[in-house]
């Protein structure tokens, strides 16, 4: 998993707008952490689209450039 750390710029504002504690959201973002489906979606939503359910999931929800997709 990539380190979505970047893509948040107040990590600590982020924490607190989804109601969880600094280390686990820090966890996830660095890829630490597998993100519960719930979180996955609050914080796609938090962070209006920039880290997205599927960065934090693929397992869940595959990205579009997937070879499901591809598939004829």
């Amino acid at each position: 998993m990539i380190d979505l750390r970047e893509k948040v710029p107040n990590i600590a504002a982020l924490t607190v707008q989804l109601g969880k504690t600094y280390s686990h959201i820090h966890a996830v973002l660095r890829g630490d952490v597998q993100a519960g489906p719930t979180l996955a979606i609050a914080i796609e939503e938090a962070t209006k689209g920039e880290i997205s359910r599927s960065d934090l999931r693929p397992d869940l929800w595959p990205h579009a450039s997937s070879s499901l997709d591809t598939a004829v």
